[in-house]
């Protein structure tokens, strides 16, 4: 694999300016901060953006890839993509002088952000009536340690390491998400519907589906060890969708970099928005003892849409290593602090409907921001603001901009 003097150019341009951007001071501060947060330590919110809508990003040919190569291409849009994050909507990220190569997958390369990595092979599909089927085997996950393209990795490897060598490192990254959502994981099998009526009808049958997802999971992480596909996750990593995973409890002491396990990293689990016709009753009987024996395995965690545990903290206190709660936007943030108090990270997550509404009205989103942090932020709890992914800017990209502006500008008035 080699690219042309053209993509070969390109790319040590882009290179360069993110090794630029890495050098701002500002990098290390930023990243203790994440360390501070992470680690239940009081100080200011911190702010991060899940991501745009890029097809409509653009502005001065920032965002078009000039490569040819499709492996270069796909390296060009990251790179574009974290500069242009810097230029025009800096929050709280932290730009190092690292690329993080996703390894090759057999049967395909894996997608910019490693998605096609962690999803490993599909469970096997299975219909609500279809219960023999799927107790008697059906779902085995099939994530063998040939899934693995190792020559292609190396290859992809050697080429960027040849380009960026003097600029910045490559580091391979394996498998750094780490989420399983037994309840949503149903639902996308058997239906909604399906699953409610055998909630009601036949718990039983429920149960056992549950517990054999839960199964193909452990056997999908415990063959990702053996195949030594997991990555650290405890640094510039994304968890649980929100700010970074930086925290100085991870990996273990007794951690081994040729055999990454699941207390070497962060782990997370998650409700459907509002439960999806789930109840908290349901989601307890239901849906709680598997999320808890997954959260179990790993060294730190986070629960998403944690407001449905909220009223009832003694069930939280059942999962020691649960750091982070993911808090919905209906979610009563008010009534969440004052039962968790300051025993928690707090997750705030934020409709993107304003930057996609037909007017945008900066005032109303600064409205918005402030009635959801200020009541945290005021009992010096520890928390991230992430506004969710925006489907449109309406041809807009100013919209995403002046937010990022003005929610540091918010965070940094309601101070620590």
């Amino acid at each position: 694999m080699k690219f042309s003097k053209q993509d070969r150019a390109v790319l040590r341009e882009l290179a360069t300016r993110v090794a630029d951007i890495a050098a701002e001071p500002e990098q290390g501060a930023t990243e203790t901060e994440w360390r501070r947060l992470n680690s239940l330590g009081r100080g200011r919110a911190l702010v991060c953006i899940a991501d745009a809508p890029w097809e409509e990003m653009d502005v001065n040919g920032e965002l078009v890839p000039r490569t040819e190569d499709p492996f270069a291409r796909s390296v060009e849009r990251r790179l574009r993509a974290l500069i242009y994050r810097w230029n025009h909507m800096r929050t709280d990220d932290v730009v190092e002088p690292v690329y993080r190569m996703p390894i090759a997958m057999a049967g395909g390369a894996p997608e910019a952000d490693g998605a096609a990595v962690r999803e490993g092979t599909a469970l096997e599909a299975f219909k609500g009536d279809d219960l023999p089927g799927l107790l008697g085997g059906a779902g085995r996950v099939g994530l063998a340690a040939g899934a693995v393209d190792d020559e292609l990795s190396r290859r992809q490897f050697d080429v960027l390491n040849d380009v960026f060598s003097d600029i910045l490192s490559v580091e391979p990254c394996g498998v750094t998400e780490q989420v399983f959502s037994p309840w949503d994981s149903l639902q996308r099998q058997w239906g909604q519907a399906a699953v409610l009526e055998n909630a009601e009808r036949s718990p039983a049958r429920v149960r056992a589906a549950l517990d054999h997802l839960y199964r193909v999971q452990m056997e999908r992480l415990d063959m990702s060890i053996e195949a030594g596909i997991l990555s650290l996750n405890n640094g510039n990593t994304a968890i649980a969708g929100g700010g970074p995973g930086f925290c100085d409890e991870l990996p273990q002491r007794d951690f081994n970099p040729a055999r990454i396990e699941l207390k070497d990293q962060w782990g997370w689990t998650q409700l459907p928005p509002r439960g999806f016709g789930l109840s908290p009753e349901q989601h307890l009987a239901f849906a709680f003892p598997h999320e808890k024996r997954w959260l179990e395995r790993f060294g730190l965690t986070a629960y998403g849409w944690g407001e449905a545990l909220a009223a009832n903290p003694s069930l939280l206190a059942e999962i020691p290593n649960l750091r982070k709660i993911c808090l919905g936007p209906g979610a009563d943030i008010g009534a969440v602090v004052e039962k968790l108090g300051l025993n928690y990270a707090y997750s705030i997550r934020l409709s993107a409907e304003c930057i996609a509404a037909d007017r945008w009205d900066l005032d109303a989103a600064r409205d918005q921001l402030i009635r959801r942090i200020k009541m945290p932020c005021s009992n010096r709890c520890p928390v991230e603001v992430v506004l969710e992914k925006a489907t449109t800017v309406r041809g807009e990209p100013r919209r995403l901009w002046e937010w990022a502006r003005m929610a540091m500008e918010v965070v940094r008035a309601l101070g620590s």
